[in-house]
């Protein structure tokens, strides 16, 4: 049954799909790195573009205009960087007690914070210091510093004006070189760079683009240029917006937009917005944020190094099979700590508003 107008949580059987893409890549990886490889390939090519444009362009698709600042930046503090700041620090002294039990010297855990303060999305060395990578958790910094510039620039008078400053912006940034070439707090390059991706999901809503009729035909149309875009980016492209790599330029850019955009037209036509066989998805959906939290604590303050990597390749269990079970049990640890901390949330609001 297609879904014929907006309603609360439309999106969040989408959300659901992506976290579980999430864990998978970053598996994938580790089954690489564990092979040897350090390109970050693992046993075959995940995409990163698409996933991250679907965020982006559902996040655009929510945005509405604040009126009030000061309970808005509350509000994104809150669920942004709050948990962005939160999960360093609880990794930082997991990681000290993990050493410390096994009677090995403490490491790492400088490196965990400075890697959080500068937003690294890839381990480096800066001013002398060793800063570890962020992970998965670049992403709530991003779409914070994005949501804030998005809402102050379409505040200007001008139409012209805020378009011309709105895409200024996002080329300005995708212009600059790639993480490892530039010496930046680097969720300042991506903010910039994710800001086109939620104008243009606002647009998207704006013009009630995925509920126009269209020709069979032309739907069809869409559906072939979307899996031609989707089957060049995955054999040839490599494009990043975490990383800031664009192979083809604006192709890259507004095709893996325009992909995004003919799939989630899709998946609200066929129903699966709203089906039941969809809802365990929705619920990891509709506290993704969560998910992407526990998830980001787990990357982060285990040491899945060479060590991590040598003891799984000793196991005896073949590859694949470590990766369907190393995948099954960081979804399954996410979601019980996106389901624990759901409790707690409804729990402390509950009680606030008994006072």
């Amino acid at each position: 049954m297609k879904v014929k107008r907006d309603f609360l949580g439309m999106y969040d059987a989408a959300k659901g799909v992506l976290m579980l893409l999430v864990t998978l890549a970053h598996t994938n990886g580790f089954v690489g790195q564990m092979n040897g490889r350090t390109d970050g390939g693992g046993l075959f090519k995940i995409d990163t573009l698409l996933p991250i444009c679907l965020f982006f362009l559902i996040a655009g698709y929510s945005f509405r205009l604040e009126r009030d600042w000061k309970a808005y930046l509350k509000r994104q503090a809150k669920d942004l960087l709050l948990p962005y700041f939160l999960v360093p620090v609880a990794a930082a002294l997991f990681r000290a007690a993990l050493y410390a039990a096994a009677g090995q010297p403490v490491s790492g855990v400088s490196g965990i914070l400075l890697g959080f303060l500068w937003g690294a999305c890839q381990p480096m060395e800066l001013f002398g210091c060793t800063l570890d990578t962020v992970g998965a958790l670049w992403f709530l910094p991003a779409l914070f510093f994005g949501g804030l510039l998005h809402q102050a620039l379409l505040r200007l008078p001008s139409v012209k004006i805020r378009r011309a400053l709105l895409w200024g912006v996002v080329l300005a940034a995708a212009c600059i070189p790639s993480e490892t070439a530039v010496r930046l707090p680097w969720f300042l390059v991506q903010s910039c760079t994710c800001l086109g991706y939620l104008e243009l999901g606002r647009l998207l809503k704006k013009t009630k683009a995925f509920y126009r009729p269209l020709p069979v035909a032309v739907q069809v149309a869409m559906g072939v240029l979307a899996a031609c875009l989707l089957a060049v980016f995955h054999r040839y492209s490599g494009a990043s917006l975490w990383a800031n790599v664009w192979t083809f330029g604006a192709l890259d850019y507004f095709g893996s937009a325009l992909a995004a955009a003919v799939l989630l037209r899709f998946y609200l036509q066929s129903g699966l917005a709203a089906a039941r066989l969809t809802q365990p998805l929705a619920t990891v959906g509709r506290y993704s944020l969560y998910f992407l939290a526990w998830h980001g604590f787990e990357l982060v303050a285990l040491p899945w190094g060479g060590a991590a990597a040598a003891l799984f390749a000793s196991s005896g269990l073949p590859d694949w099979g470590i990766l369907l079970l190393l995948w099954a049990a960081r979804s399954a640890a996410a979601m019980a700590g996106c389901a624990a901390t759901a409790r707690a949330a409804a729990w402390m609001a509950a009680r606030r508003a008994r006072k």
